[in-house]
C-alpha cells in the first residue's frame, strides 16, 4: 500500500462497481469513467493499452492522454508507433550506437537512425539529453525536456533504456507544468506502471516540485527485474500481461526472472477447424479477418494486403532494403506463417528453451464465462505457483481479463478490487459493457466460488512442490 493522505474528500466518493446477490436479484452500481486505486486512492482514468492499435503498440504506457513512455525502440517499433497513432517521439537519451539487444531481424538503433526512421515514418523526433549517462534528476534536464515538448503535435512517446527514467522525468515536467497532474496522480499512475519512485532521491525530488510531503511506498512486483523485459505490464504482485512477444524475446524474459509463459492466443484449429490469428504486418492495417470474408480474400494474400494499405506513397525500403513490396507479407518473429500466427511454432520455441509454457486458448469468436476460466484455473495456478508469471494474448486485453481474475482469486480479492484493476489498466467493465467478461467475474468472486477456489489452489500448490520435488 502505498501511503498517501488524500487531500481531496471528493477522491473517496468514487463509486466501484459492486454486485448484490439478493434473494437471486442481481443489482449493480457502475461508474465508468470514474477510476478509483485501491492502492493509492488516487482517481485515475486510463485509455485501452495501444492508442490506436493495440496489436502494433500493446508495449506503450500511458501516462497521461497526450504522453506515453517506453523503453528503446526497434526500427520496427517506431514505424508501428507513427502507423498506430502518434505524432511524436522523444528520447531522453543520445544513444552513439546501435545496440543488438536479442530483438532478433531488428536492433535498437542509434539516435541519428532513429532520427531517420522517425522522419520516413511520418513521425516528429527530439532528443532530451546529450549521453545515455546523464541523470535525469536535474532541474537542467526537467528544462531541456521542457524544450523537447515544445510545439510538438501529440500524442508522444518518450523513451529511455528501459522507459523508468522517461517515467521519472515525464512526472518531473509534468509536475511542474501541468496543474492537472497531482502528486497523487503521480503515486496512482506510478503504481500502475510498476515504476517504483520509493528510493530517497527519487522520491524527494518529486516532492520538492510541489510542496508536498507524499511517500511513496517500495512496490512489490516481482520479479524485481521485470524492467529487463520493460514491454510486460504489471497486473498484481507477480502476475503480468503481455501482447504478442517475440521469438527473440525469450531470453529476455527468462534473464527478467519470469518463471512461465502462459499462452492465451487460438491454436491453428478450434473444434476441428482452422482458427489462426492475424500478425502484425507494417503498413497494413489491423482489420481484417486472417481467412478473409466475402468481401475479401484471406489476409496474407497479396491482392487482399494491397486493399489494406496504410501509406501507398511509402517506397519498398520501409519494409526492408531488398522488399517486393511497401507492405509486409509476412511476420516470423511474431511466430507467423503464410496464413497468420502460428502458436505450434511458439510452443516449438518455448520448448527449445526448456520454458515452461501454458497454452490456455481463449477464442475470439466465443464468450469469456465462469466455466472456461474454471477449466483453466489449475494451470494457472500451477504456472503461479512456479513463480512470476507472464500471461500474453494478441493485444494483451484477454491476458489482463484472465490475469486479474486469476490474481483475484489467488489472494483472495473481491469483485470491486477485481473490476478496479482492470480500470487502472485501460480495461473497465461492467453489466452493461463487456457483460460476459463481468459475468465471469461474478460467477468466479462469488461466495460459494470462492470457497472452491482456495480448495483448488491449496490442491495446485501442493502439485507444484511434488512436482519440483522430483
Amino acid at each position: 500500500m502505498i501511503g498517501l493522505m488524500i487531500k481531496n474528500p471528493a477522491l473517496l466518493t468514487s463509486v466501484f462497481s459492486a454486485v448484490l446477490l439478493q434473494n437471486g436479484i442481481r443489482m449493480s452500481t457502475c461508474a465508468l469513467n470514474s477510476k478509483f486505486s485501491h492502492e493509492t486512492g488516487a482517481v485515475i482514468s486510463r485509455s485501452p493499452p495501444g492508442l490506436n492499435s493495440g496489436l502494433k503498440l500493446w508495449w506503450t504506457k500511458q501516462v497521461t492522454p497526450e504522453y506515453y513512455v517506453a523503453g528503446r525502440l526497434s526500427r520496427r517499433q517506431l514505424q508501428y508507433a507513427a502507423e498506430g497513432g502518434f505524432k511524436s517521439v522523444v528520447s531522453l537519451f543520445t544513444y552513439e550506437n546501435d545496440k543488438d539487444c536479442c530483438l532478433g531481424m531488428d536492433y535498437l538503433p542509434a539516435t541519428s537512425k532513429m532520427a531517420t526512421i522517425a522522419k520516413e515514418s511520418g513521425l516528429q523526433f527530439r532528443t532530451v539529453m546529450d549521453s545515455a549517462g546523464t541523470l535525469p534528476s536535474s532541474a537542467d534536464s526537467v528544462s531541456q525536456l521542457k524544450q523537447a515538448l515544445n510545439n510538438i503535435p501529440t500524442p508522444v512517446l518518450v523513451l529511455s533504456d528501459r522507459g523508468y527514467s522517461a517515467t521519472f522525468t515525464l512526472f518531473m515536467y509534468l509536475l511542474n507544468y501541468d496543474k492537472n497532474f497531482t502528486m497523487d496522480r503521480a503515486a496512482a499512475i506510478s503504481h500502475v506502471l510498476g515504476m517504483d519512485l520509493s528510493m530517497k532521491c527519487t522520491n524527494q525530488k518529486l516532492c520538492k516540485v510541489t510542496g508536498e510531503n507524499v511517500e511513496f511506498s517500495k512496490l512489490d512486483n516481482l520479479p524485481k527485474q521485470w524492467l529487463n523485459y520493460w514491454q510486460a505490464i504489471p497486473v498484481y504482485k507477480n502476475w503480468f500481461v503481455a501482447g504478442q512477444i517475440l521469438e527473440s524475446h525469450i531470453p529476455r524474459i527468462m534473464q527478467a526472472g519470469f518463471k512461465s509463459v502462459v499462452n492465451l492466443r487460438a491454436g491453428t484449429t478450434h473444434k476441428g477447424k482452422p482458427a489462426q490469428e492475424k500478425v502484425t504486418l507494417m503498413n497494413i492495417a489491423d482489420n481484417s479477418k486472417t481467412y478473409g470474408d466475402e468481401n475479401l480474400g484471406p489476409r496474407q494474400s497479396i491482392d487482399a494486403l494491397k486493399q489494406k494499405i496504410l501509406d501507398p506513397l511509402k517506397e519498398n525500403s520501409y519494409v526492408s532494403p531488398n522488399s517486393s513490396h511497401n507492405f509486409a507479407t509476412s511476420n516470423p518473429e511474431e511466430f507467423g506463417d503464410l496464413i497468420g500466427y502460428n502458436e505450434d511454432l511458439e510452443k516449438l520455441a518455448f520448448r527449445k528453451a526448456g520454458f515452461p509454457y501454458y497454452h490456455l486458448p481463449v477464442v475470439n469468436s466465443e464468450p469469456f464465462s465462469a466455466e472456461l476460466f474454471a477449466l483453466y484455473q489449475p494451470e494457472l495456478m500451477d504456472a503461479i505457483n512456479r513463480g512470476p508469471v507472464l500471461v500474453h494474448c494478441a493485444s494483451s486485453k484477454r491476458a489482463a481479463y484472465i490475469a486479474v481474475l486469476a490474481a483475484a482469486v489467488q489472494h483472495n480479492h473481491d469483485l470491486s478490487w477485481a473490476l478496479t484493476k482492470l480500470s487502472d489498466l485501460g480495461l473497465p467493465v461492467s453489466p452493461d459493457r463487456k457483460a460476459d467478461i463481468y459475468d465471469m467475474y461474478v460467477g468466479i468472486l462469488s461466495g460459494d466460488r470462492k470457497g472452491k477456489n482456495r480448495n483448488s489452489n491449496n490442491a495446485c500448490k501442493e502439485s507444484c512442490v511434488k512436482f519440483n520435488g522430483n
